[in-house]
């Protein structure tokens, strides 16, 4: 009898171990498959928060280039206004060399000398630099009078005469 007792044994695990291992082989392709979606859900949950903080910044910056937009053309309406435009300062160059000498006085205009600097247009209105001042067209520089600005020239009266200074 014990000989049939562990023939039956035997029969009882092969069935077991016949019958457990499509359970096993099945169990193991759940958990890789679990393991795959946990994974995408993973992916998909970083791209959305990229995505969303990608959209949070583009609104903040898009915020800060129209306020920045704004400030700029408040300025830009303010300095175009004849009354607030100051030029630049001159920078101031040191001579490097003190054996050098100065420029021979000739090239110094005199008072009564008028020297056109430059020719600039403020929104609808023209300015020439003369004499390192500001001059609009009915100006009047000591005696004389800007009659006319144009791109190239300068027209002003003087004592009946008209006088053109043209930009070098």
């Amino acid at each position: 009898m014990s000989i049939i007792n562990e023939a039956l044994k035997k029969t009882q695990e092969k069935l077991r171990i016949t019958t457990a291992s499509p359970l096993l082989e099945s169990q193991k392709s759940d958990q890789k498959e679990g393991k795959k979606i946990w994974i995408r859900i993973t992916v998909i949950f970083v791209l959305v928060g990229f995505l969303g903080c990608g959209l949070i910044f583009f609104a903040l910056s898009k915020n800060r280039l129209a306020l920045a937009t704004k400030e700029t053309k408040h300025e830009i309406t303010q300095e175009q206004t004849p009354q607030s435009f100051k030029p630049s300062p001159v920078p101031v160059v040191q001579n490097p060399h003190p054996s050098a000498q100065p420029p021979p006085a000739a090239s110094k205009p005199n008072s009564n000398e008028l020297v056109l600097s430059g020719i600039m247009t403020m929104g609808d209105e023209q300015l020439a630099l003369i004499n390192n001042k500001i001059y609009k067209v009915g100006d009047y520089i000591g005696d004389r009078q800007v009659l006319s600005i144009s791109v190239d020239k300068v027209e002003i009266s003087d004592n009946g005469k008209t006088l053109t200074l043209t930009t070098k």
